[in-house]
């Protein structure tokens, strides 16, 4: 294989025969040198080569930035995934707030009810004892009332 100084010189020496053809040339005649075409294609090989390899690069590049690509839009729809849950969760934990609050008011209005009712019972056992002690005094009463009407018929008949 020809080196890159040799293939450096055999381009140098490929421009001189074409100069040498000029006749404003400064290089006349005697100077320049025989290059066959197996030297030619020698001294572009390592030029084919690069290009080669640069051709199997790209494409080692293509795949990679298809790869990457696909991983990109796969990511983006993780994304939105998160997104809609995120919204989906702080539209729960809104409404689990709300429903708290109103759990809380509920709770207060039972709170309420509750001493209501034991105020109720309270206020039913108060006349309840009342209405007994009327009752009672009223059985009294007509006791009484029976007594002095025997009492009253019995004068009576003494009389």
């Amino acid at each position: 294989m020809v080196s890159e100084r040799d293939s450096n010189q055999m381009t140098m020496n490929s421009r001189n025969q074409n100069k040498s053809s000029d006749p404003h040339s400064p290089v006349n005649n005697n100077q320049a040198v025989d290059v066959s075409e197996w030297e030619i294609v020698e001294s572009i090989k390592p030029y084919l080569f690069t290009e080669a390899a640069m051709k199997i690069k790209e494409e080692e590049l293509n795949s990679t930035i298809s790869k990457l690509e696909k991983k990109i839009s796969s990511l983006k729809e993780s994304l939105a995934n998160e997104e809609s849950q995120k919204l989906k969760y702080c539209a729960q934990t809104e409404k689990i707030s709300v429903l708290e609050h109103q759990l809380a008011a509920a709770n207060e209005k039972l709170k309420m009810v509750d001493l209501s009712s034991l105020e109720i019972r309270r206020k039913y056992e108060d006349q309840k004892r009342i209405v007994s002690k009327l009752e009672d005094q009223l059985l009294e009463a007509g006791q009484l009332f029976e007594g002095e009407r025997l009492r009253a018929q019995g004068l009576y008949k003494l009389m």
